[in-house]
Formats: structure tokens, sequence, C-alpha cells
């Protein structure tokens, strides 16, 4: 077994309460649960949040998809902020052993002592805090170390009412983070992926924070609707190109996340293959997780 093979958080270590692999849903396995700090903070932001609250459930037949305007970020955050979730816990957690070499990038990145998180685009946070409150759960269950790790954290994203929702979910589980020695330190920032000129200052951000800190994790997620539906990947790709050339040099972890449809798994024009044709050398390992969301 090669080292890339080798896990470092085994599936059966996976406390029953994030996933449960006996249960049965018309013959498919497996039930992923949210952790329940993270659950808690989007139930109270929701429910004391009257416009947001008025705002009714997703229907089976919907995928809402975030955006610039408020309307799309409301809808988004209180419809489908779950199944943005979801993907990076599994990506951490992978409990069926789908993505392994990722599993084993995050949980090193988060292992201990200090890093630099950025999570472009962050629209309400959904990737990074199910990342830092799966890995609290983690630690309160004492399955993986609870080393003091501090966290400066970057959040960009270009909807200004989407990093209001990120900052205040942070505030959230601010308390259940720190119970487990997870110290965040976060900044919210303007990131226009189609603009050289925000992407650099973006950068620079994430440069000066580097330089007390010894790691650095780049997480993009749920960006396919943007950049492929909206057809603006071959604006945003030298941009994108950029970044990840710069968070994935050494001492540097960069991951991108997306749900699995045509237009991010496409053969030929869905996101993940145009990624692979310009990161090949810089990123020679690719996954994918399958996710059911679901309430």
């Amino acid at each position: 077994m090669s080292t890339f093979n080798k896990r470092v958080l085994k599936p059966e270590h996976i406390p029953r309460h994030l996933w449960d692999p006996d249960h049965d849903d018309h013959g498919q396995l497996g039930l992923l649960c949210l952790p329940p700090s993270l659950v808690a903070a989007h139930r109270t932001i929701v429910s004391h949040d009257s416009v947001l609250s008025a705002i009714p459930l997703r229907s089976a037949n919907e995928s809402p998809v975030g955006g610039a305007g408020d309307v799309e970020t409301r809808h988004h955050f209180v419809q489908a902020f779950d199944g943005s979730c979801a993907r990076a816990q599994l990506a951490l957690i992978d409990p069926k052993n789908e993505v392994i070499f990722a599993s084993n990038r995050l949980v090193k990145s988060l292992s201990g002592n200090s890093m630099v998180f950025t999570d472009a685009p962050c629209g309400a946070g959904a990737a990074f805090l199910a990342v830092l409150t799966t890995l609290a759960e983690l630690r309160k269950h004492n399955i993986l170390p609870r080393e003091p790790l501090d966290v400066r954290l970057i959040g960009a994203d270009i909807s200004t009412l989407a990093k209001v929702f990120a900052a205040r979910m942070l505030d959230e589980v601010r308390a259940a983070l720190e119970d487990q020695a997870i110290f965040v330190d976060a900044s919210f920032s303007s990131w226009d992926v189609l603009n050289q000129y925000s992407n650099m200052n973006v950068i620079r951000e994430i440069t000066l924070a580097h330089q007390e800190r010894n790691q650095k994790l780049l997480i993009v997620a749920n960006f396919t609707g943007f950049l492929i539906k909206d057809g603006k990947y071959n604006t945003a790709e030298p941009q994108l190109k950029e970044l990840f050339r710069y968070c994935s040099m050494p001492g540097g972890s960069a991951l991108w996340i997306e749900p699995k449809s045509k237009h991010a798994v496409g053969p030929k024009t869905g996101l993940f293959a145009r990624v692979k044709r310009f990161f090949r050398e810089h990123l020679p390992i690719f996954g994918s997780v399958r996710s059911e969301e679901r309430r």
C-alpha cells in the first residue's frame, strides 16, 4: 500500500453520530450527520432572522446556488447550506475511502501548531465551518489529538451578505472550537475571481499571514454554478491558477470540492476536466466525493 493510501483517520474510528455506516435508505448504506455545534449555529441564525425564517425549505427538485445578490445568498443559506457543509465534511472524514489523499492532507494540515486557512469563495462559510467543527468533534471524542491549533482564517467572497453570515456562524461555533484548543483569528475579504487585482490582494493577505505560520491550506468549494453555468471559467482561470499555484507550494495544500454533477465532472467540458489540464503538474492527484444532500 502506498503512502497516499494509508489512512490517517480510519473510517472505523469515525463517531457514529457523524457517520452511521449501517443506516439503510432504500438500499443505500450510510448516513452523514453534521457536527452538533454547526447544526445548532445554523438553526440559531435562521430562527433569529425574520427574513431567513420565512424562506421555505428546499424541495427535492430544487438546487439553490449562491451568488453576489442578497436574495440568492439568503436562499442558499437556508436551503442548501447543509449540502455544502456535507461535501467538505466528507472530504475530511472520507468514510468510504474515496478521497484518501484529500482526507490525509486535511487531517495533517489541521493537526496542530499554526496555519493559514483560506476559503475562497467562502460564501456563508460552509467549507471552513464544516472542516473545523468536524475536527473539534473528532478531538472531543479522542479520535484525533487535542493539540493547540492557531488558525488564521481568510474568507474571501464577492458577496458582502454571505461574509456576514460566515462571520456570525463562526461566532456561534467559536466556543465549541476553543473547547478543543482550536483558536481562530478571522478576516473576510472582498474577492472577485474575475479581477486580477482583487485576486492579488487576497494572495497578498495570505502571504503576510503565512510569515508567522507554518502551514497553508486553501479550499475552493461549490464554484461550479458560477464558473461553468454562468460561463465565467475562461475569465477566472488565470486568477485561479495563480491562487492555487501559490497555496500548493511546499508547506501548503490546496483542495477543490464540488457536487457531483455534469457541470463539475463532465469528461471534456466539466469543471474538473478543465482544472486538471492546467493544474496537473502542480496537483497530480484529484478525487471526488459523492454525497446525498439530506435534511
